[in-house]
């Protein structure tokens, strides 16, 4: 931190920050959290991180065996809790959500919203699915719809996202006209 700080590479209220964090581990405890992952096996999202923070993890990811398991092994590997859409009925069996497990941003996006509003926990919604080329429009648009109406329905919601360094490079397009 203190090599960081001096290089100039970070701010001294992120230092600061982040002494506090090493100083109260306890403030990593997010047992009270339910955050909803779209796009939970996403490689940038935070899935490893909150499944190590006992979060109450609601994933999101395509309806594929391979990404199931690694999402399971991921959250496995923690000590959070997992909640996953199931074709099928609900189990809390490891190899039913590998099988089972769920849903496509694109085409189950109102199946999507419904889920994501049975539980009266507070919840955030956060946005990390990527599809290269324009199929990303497409993703993108569906997570801002899903967010969307969530957020209407249930007003106590937050929302996250992960920013890219491209993403200040479309807004400048976007206000020049140049899209």
């Amino acid at each position: 931190l203190d090599a960081w700080l001096a290089a100039g590479m970070v701010e001294p209220s992120l230092v600061d920050m982040l002494r506090w964090v090493i100083a109260h581990p306890e403030a990593l405890d997010l047992s009270d959290q339910r955050i909803a992952l779209l796009g939970a096996r996403a490689e940038m999202g935070p899935l490893p991180w909150l499944s190590r923070w006992r979060a109450q993890i609601v994933a999101i990811d395509l309806p594929r065996p391979d990404i199931w398991r690694r999402i399971v092994a991921d959250v496995d590997a923690g000590n959070a809790t997992l909640y996953a859409p199931l074709r099928g009925g609900t189990s809390e069996d490891a190899d039913a959500i590998i099988a089972q497990g769920g849903a496509d941003l694109l085409t189950d996006t109102p199946g999507i919203v419904d889920w994501l509003c049975e539980s009266d926990l507070p919840l955030t919604v956060g946005a990390y699915a990527y599809l290269d080329g324009a199929l990303h429009v497409r993703v993108s648009a569906a997570m801002d719809a899903i967010q969307a109406a969530v957020l209407a329905r249930r007003p106590d919601s937050t929302l996250a996202m992960l920013a890219t360094p491209t993403d200040i490079l479309s807004l400048i397009h976007i206000s020049q006209g140049i899209v």
